[in-house]
């Protein structure tokens, strides 16, 4: 998969950017794409997606949020082979007015279908509480309360690639969610948090959440 992409968050309320840095990459001739958490997303001239991570005031080194995405970079680069991982170009941290900023390159990705997303984000509720395996299973019958059939299960395993992918997926949420609670980060994997990639692929985006939501 090809490096560029963009995501649509609010800031957190600890992350700062200096408006004078969009000026500044405008007059490179890269494209704002817009906000993420705590982070800007810009398409480069190359059709690459660079994304900017702001700072923290009361922060002497990296902020956490900088930390969070980079914890998440490191473990996609180190499973690369995983297709359900976005794919990132590396990461740098850079000065700006005295403050500390970090920048990664990642592939682009793409909005899943309102169902999907809904579907992925049942199945990660069970695997927050269950191991992969009786997640799974649990998600296979039906979920009264949620009105959901073992139709949907079977639709989602499909698009998916089959059941030894969809466990692959289980799993790598599961490795994520222990990575975030070892960090103390909070774990958001709604049902925005699932993007396609350029070959179609389910990709798991931004899974970790580090602070409350700017307005």
């Amino acid at each position: 998969m090809r490096i560029n992409e963009v995501i649509t968050e609010s800031l957190v309320d600890e992350a700062q950017m200096d408006d004078d840095i969009k000026k500044v990459m405008q007059k490179q001739g890269y494209k704002f794409l817009g906000h993420g958490q705590d982070q800007d997303a810009y398409l480069a001239p190359d059709g690459t997606i660079l994304k900017i991570f702001g700072y923290e005031t009361d922060s002497r080194g990296m902020s956490e949020g900088q930390r969070s995405f980079i914890d998440f970079a490191n473990f996609c680069m180190a499973n690369a082979n995983n297709p359900f991982l976005p794919q990132f170009g590396g990461w740098t941290k850079f000065k700006f007015k005295g403050q500390g900023y970090l920048q990664i390159k990642c592939e682009r990705l793409f909005e899943v279908p309102e169902d999907l997303g809904e579907m992925l984000a049942d199945l990660v509720d069970r695997i927050e509480l269950f191991s992969p395996e009786q997640a799974i299973e649990r998600f296979m019958h039906w979920d009264v309360d949620n009105d959901r059939y073992p139709e949907r299960a079977g639709e989602l395993i499909t698009m998916i690639g089959g059941e030894q992918q969809l466990l692959l997926f289980a799993r790598t949420v599961k490795q994520l969610s222990v990575i975030g609670r070892k960090k103390g980060y909070g774990i958001d994997l709604h049902s925005g948090n699932f993007m396609l990639g350029s070959d179609g692929e389910i990709v798991i985006n931004d899974p970790f959440f580090t602070g409350s939501m700017r307005h």
